[in-house]
């Protein structure tokens, strides 16, 4: 008989979802260029999701939506769920598309049939207010469930005393995370990226470029709300070079490539 599980569970959805499928009808177009861009584009959502090797790891998607879950006692798959959710976000930035979800907790049912529970309308409530913005929300709880980690990426942690215990799970729960200004933690698909990226310049370069442009483009909409959506990201991307590459790590001490070092250090904030 089945019943609730205490899991952990992704509602991410992309932007703009609607214009995407409307092109692969578009009489003035190539359609079948257009299908299999968009099939392609939700092959990227779940390939790398896929890649996570976790017995209880249930992956659903439909329509422009992926739903991913996996059982609470599984703490390393959350960290690397963080890591997993930025691979996601640089590459649709790179085709051009945005995104947006929420991490919840809580009583659900996933199987390769069915899904429902608490913890999936949490989501999916957390995705369509609190995460107005491009971004992939979570509340302190997944970071706190994290932190029980023994292991990463396969070896056991060697954790000394408290205080250096809880520092180094703190550092390890929240590494690709931020905090924003209404106290919601979220992927961070800015600074992070560069450091994450720093030994593959030409896709970090390549991404950089694109993450401009999609800004750009999109600041030209005239609805307000895409206008806020668009205005956060600006706002993002300028302090990563104010805060980031310009500040606090202005010397860029972890890019050892000098010519890569020169292109980051010429980046301009958006006006």
């Amino acid at each position: 008989m089945n019943k609730y599980e205490n899991r952990v569970v992704l509602f991410l959805d992309i932007l703009g979802f609607k214009s995407i499928v409307d092109k692969t009808v578009d009489k003035e177009m190539d359609v079948s260029e257009k299908i299999q861009e968009l099939y392609n584009i939700m092959n990227v959502m779940t390939d790398d999701f896929t890649a996570l090797d976790k017995s209880t790891k249930v992956i659903t998607q439909f329509s422009d939506s992926i739903v991913i879950s996996f059982k609470e006692d599984e703490e390393e798959a959350i960290v690397q769920l963080f890591e997993e959710i930025q691979h996601l976000i640089v590459k649709l930035i790179l085709k051009n598309i945005v995104c947006r979800g929420a991490i919840s907790y809580g009583k659900l049912i996933h199987n390769d049939k069915i899904i429902f529970g608490p913890a999936l309308n949490d989501a999916y409530e957390t995705e369509s207010k609190a995460a107005m913005y491009p971004r992939v929300v979570l509340d302190r709880t997944i970071i706190d469930i994290a932190k029980r980690l023994k292991s990463y990426k396969g070896k056991p942690l060697e954790l000394r005393n408290d205080e250096q215990s809880s520092m180094l799970l703190e550092s390890l729960a929240t590494y690709n995370l931020q905090k924003d200004t209404d106290e919601k933690f979220y992927i961070d698909y800015f600074y992070h990226v560069i450091h994450n990226y720093k030994d593959d310049p030409d896709i970090l370069k390549s991404y950089l470029s694109q993450l401009r442009d999609v800004i750009i483009k999109g600041q030209r909409f005239s609805k307000p709300d895409l206008k806020v959506k668009y205005g956060w990201m600006k706002n993002k991307y300028n302090s990563m070079i104010e805060n980031g590459i310009r500040g606090k790590y202005t010397a860029l001490t972890f890019i050892s490539h000098p010519l890569y070092k020169d292109y980051l250090s010429k980046l301009k904030p958006l006006s």
